[in-house]
């Protein structure tokens, strides 16, 4: 890490100060308004910032809190898309935004030997701490390149969760299926994992709230859309990209999903800079 950061975040702040004088505890009107110590992202985001960066206080023993988010939630957008739907990442995110605490409350990724991470977590912590070159597009984007690292670290994660076994299955289902979508068999991942079917079926079932079949068609379906929208691929080329057996089936799910065809689908949507799913 560079020096001028390093000098940064060392700084006293006005809180440690006081600490320094004398202050016997930690000021929690400085993180919350409520009577649980919850650090409250108003409390901590200035004005038209997405995201902040605040290092911890030192000197005196810090009382056991939780944080609501000291990043809002649109901040991760851009990231959201750039990494796509049905991995580790996007499916804990949205389940922390949307609060099911149940499918755990972090992801910790054993990364810190990858030198493209910490490259890109230096750049954003250097941009909110001193203000140079701050910018949210910038910063959103940077989020996105992490995302991507991250996606592709998954065997490093490690998650608190009531089972980690079977929401370690879960995320290498979720993985497998984003790397592998077209030619994807639940018979080659019970090979895999060494796990006969109906065990391997039931665990991602209860963890994830499909089964094999439903998520594989989602990212096919997913995947299909967004080649429709962004590419002149025939629809009949994008059908066998993503590894449907037929046209019909395909037509039938788009159909099912979106209430149009897929040609009435493209016509609506190519022009568009986003598609909903």
């Amino acid at each position: 890490m560079q020096q001028e950061l390093l000098d940064h975040l060392k700084k006293i702040t006005e809180e440690e100060q006081k600490i320094l004088d004398g202050r016997a505890e930690v000021d929690k009107e400085l993180y919350t308004s409520g009577r649980d110590f919850i650090v409250d992202s108003r409390k901590m985001l200035d004005e038209g910032k997405l995201i902040t960066v605040r290092t911890h206080t030192r000197f005196i023993h810090f009382p056991v809190h939780r944080h609501n988010f000291m990043i809002l939630p649109e901040f991760f957008d851009v990231a959201y898309s750039m990494a796509g739907r049905n991995n580790v990442l996007a499916d804990f995110l949205v389940n922390i935004l949307r609060q099911d605490e149940e499918r755990g409350q972090y992801l910790y990724f054993k990364v810190s030997e990858v030198l493209q991470i910490q490259n890109l977590l230096e750049n954003m912590i250097y941009s909110l701490v001193t203000g140079k070159g701050e910018n949210n597009r910038i910063n959103q984007t940077t989020m996105g390149l992490i995302f991507l690292y991250l996606v592709d670290s998954v065997q490093y994660v490690e998650m608190r969760v009531p089972n980690q076994y079977e929401n370690m299955i879960s995320m290498t289902t979720l993985d497998y299926i984003e790397q592998k979508y077209k030619t994807a068999t639940l018979t080659e991942l019970c090979e895999l994992f060494h796990l006969p079917m109906h065990v391997l079926s039931k665990m991602i079932k209860k963890t994830t709230g499909f089964n094999f079949k439903e998520l594989l068609q989602r990212k096919r379906l997913n995947k299909s859309v967004e080649l429709m929208c962004d590419t002149n691929l025939a629809i009949s080329d994008i059908i066998a990209a993503v590894g449907y057996e037929n046209n019909s089936y395909f037509h039938r799910v788009l159909k099912e999903r979106y209430h149009m065809t897929p040609r009435a689908f493209r016509e609506k949507n190519r022009q568009q800079i986003q598609v909903r799913l």
